[in-house]
């Protein structure tokens, strides 16, 4: 997470080509709304196992760690 201008990526693809379930972008990218953050910070996140509905859940996590 680095200062930018809302660009997400994950495992080096689209944000949108990686989720394609509107829910699970929806989901990841709560945090960022909640806080008026969406367009303040440029994400690049690494993820592995757990399926899709696993990785979008630690990816919001992790996302919300890195706000506080």
């Amino acid at each position: 997470m680095a200062p930018g201008t809302g660009q997400i990526v994950a495992n080096g693809r689209p944000f949108e080509d990686y989720f394609p379930s509107a829910v699970h972008r929806t989901l990841i990218t709560e945090p960022l709304r909640v806080t008026s953050a969406e367009e303040s910070f440029d994400i690049s996140v690494t993820l592995h196992g757990g399926g899709l509905s696993g990785q979008a859940g630690a990816f919001r996590l992790g996302i919300s760690r890195a706000l506080v």
